[in-house]
């Protein structure tokens, strides 16, 4: 919700939410053989505490990366970036293919990087097996948030306050 003042042809900044996020998701490269998404993060909060951004799959063994998102100056907002790259590739006359992902966190000048290689069957499309579905919108700090799939698994974002597991 923005507010808006006038006074004496003065204009107040909006104030932004002490509790929230800001995602952008942006489709770099979609076909049938190869995904690219970049999920841009802004963190309106107005503290100066330190914030995480942290991937997590539930596929296969629990995997998560996560990047710091040093604390500012009151009234600085934050950015941070996801990018995730699957590829699938097979040899003709295999009865499997395999799909690789990468996938890479940054802000400012932290970065975490992971890989991965599934083997899969021949007929398993990308599409069904990795797909990145985070819509754009504010979302509250320190919720996790599902924004894809790895394997019929949920993807989850949490953006905020390190949980205890992590630490």
């Amino acid at each position: 919700m923005a507010s808006l003042a006038v006074a004496g042809c003065q204009q107040l900044p909006v104030t932004a939410s002490n509790n929230t996020f800001h995602l952008t998701m942006e489709r770099v490269v979609t076909n049938s053989d190869t995904l690219v998404s970049l999920v841009k993060i802004e963190v309106k909060a107005r503290t100066q505490e330190d914030v995480h951004l942290s991937v997590t799959s539930l596929a296969y063994e629990k995997s998560s990366l996560s990047v710091l998102m040093v604390g500012m100056p009151n009234g600085a907002v934050r950015s941070g970036q996801v990018a995730f790259s699957a590829s699938r590739s097979s040899r003709p006359g295999d009865g499997h293919a395999q799909v690789q992902l990468c996938e890479e966190e940054r802000s400012g000048g932290n970065s975490t990087v992971g890989q991965s290689v599934w083997p899969i069957p021949s007929a398993t499309e990308l599409a069904s097996y990795f797909s990145i579905s985070a819509a754009d919108g504010d979302y509250p700090l320190d919720t996790p948030m599902k924004i894809g799939d790895l394997d019929g698994k949920p993807v989850m974002l949490t953006v905020g306050k390190m949980s205890k597991q992590g630490q």
